[in-house]
């Protein structure tokens, strides 16, 4: 199973090793005789890593459409040359002050660690959601949109169908799909995506990849209605989605990103 985000800590630590042992290492050299090779060899990894953080540092913020932006790209690429340089320089306390410096200012502002969850627990968006599902007894929530709306629903107490499942909830995925035939796409540790459709009666399981399933369903489906679905969350473009298919909007969120439907009941 394939989950490359995670590999993050693991390649993370192994940096933190390597750069470890080259410091150890060059800072050894230093007590050598000094020769040109020697000299230049900070140097040209500096020159020949800045390239490499620039080009990572580009496709990122094209990737992302503006995020971190070319200034903050630059500035970080001339910092990881000036860290590169003082490293294999065996300047061990500028090396480690740099480092520090980097840490604290690319953490210290966001990390939940060092500040706290206010943003998530009391956003006007959270408000909301506890206020509604408090005086509507705790109904289920249909969560449309790949920003983890459901996992969102779930962290407030309430009760969504999507989200992170492990182990599936093979109950509720057979009475969609009660002859199993899409068993293969919902029977996995997944992260569960679901998006609007238009037909009732019909239901569409995909993977895009591995660890994902992306499950299109109608909010006037017949299990959701049994099951007693009233609210639906819905961000990003699932919001337009939900607007066709003729939902109370209820709430919209100051960024625009989220909005809040309810489902009408049947006549």
């Amino acid at each position: 199973m394939r989950t490359p985000p995670r590999a993050d800590l693991a390649v993370g630590l192994g940096s933190i090793m390597l750069c470890t042992y080259v410091l150890s290492l060059f800072s050894e050299l230093r007590r050598s005789p000094v020769t040109r090779w020697t000299k230049a060899v900070p140097f040209i990894a500096a020159a020949a890593f800045m390239p490499v953080v620039l080009l990572a540092g580009s496709t990122l913020t094209r990737l992302t459409k503006g995020f971190p932006g070319t200034k903050a790209v630059l500035t970080a690429s001339l910092l990881a040359a000036v860290a590169s340089y003082f490293m294999l320089a065996g300047s061990r306390k500028i090396f480690c002050g740099l480092m520090t410096v980097a840490t604290v200012a690319t953490a210290a502002f966001f990390n939940p660690l060092s500040t706290d969850l206010d943003y998530i627990y009391k956003s006007d968006l959270a408000r909301e959601v506890t206020t509604l599902d408090r005086e509507a007894g705790h109904p289920l929530w249909l969560c449309y949109g790949n920003a983890y709306p459901g996992t969102f629903v779930s962290m407030l107490g309430g009760r969504a169908l999507s989200g992170v499942q492990w182990p599936p909830q093979m109950e509720f995925w057979r009475q969609l799909d009660p002859t199993g035939a899409n068993e293969f796409a919902y029977n996995r540790y997944a992260h569960v995506f679901m998006s609007c459709g238009k037909d009732s009666e019909t239901v569409s399981f995909a993977n895009p990849s591995p660890v994902v399933l992306q499950v299109t369903i109608s909010p006037y489906h017949p299990v959701l209605k049994s099951m007693g679905v009233r609210y639906i969350l819905a961000t990003g473009e699932s919001r337009r989605q939900v607007e066709t298919v003729k939902c109370r909007l209820i709430y919209v969120s100051r960024d625009g990103n989220s909005s809040i439907f309810e489902i009408p009941p049947s006549p």
